[in-house]
């Protein structure tokens, strides 16, 4: 969860900037957040080794919430 707040809260602090940059640009200012596959899909055990490859369910929670955020 403190990840995806720690986003929101740079991405709004910076929003004034963003936006006079923005106009600036022609293509205008972007974000970009990077994320992870997990955060559409969870990881099949079957594929990794015993003990490999194992994610809390936190870890895709926070990215499915990343990538909303960034929707």
């Amino acid at each position: 969860k403190a990840g995806v707040v720690n986003v929101f809260a740079l991405v709004t602090a910076l929003e004034p900037l963003l936006k006079r940059a923005g106009a600036k640009l022609p293509g205008g200012a972007s974000v970009i957040n990077v994320a992870s596959m997990y955060g559409w899909v969870s990881p099949d055990p079957r594929v990794y080794p015993e003990g490999v490859g194992k994610n809390p369910p936190s870890y895709g929670a926070a990215k499915a919430a990343l990538l909303q955020l960034t929707r």
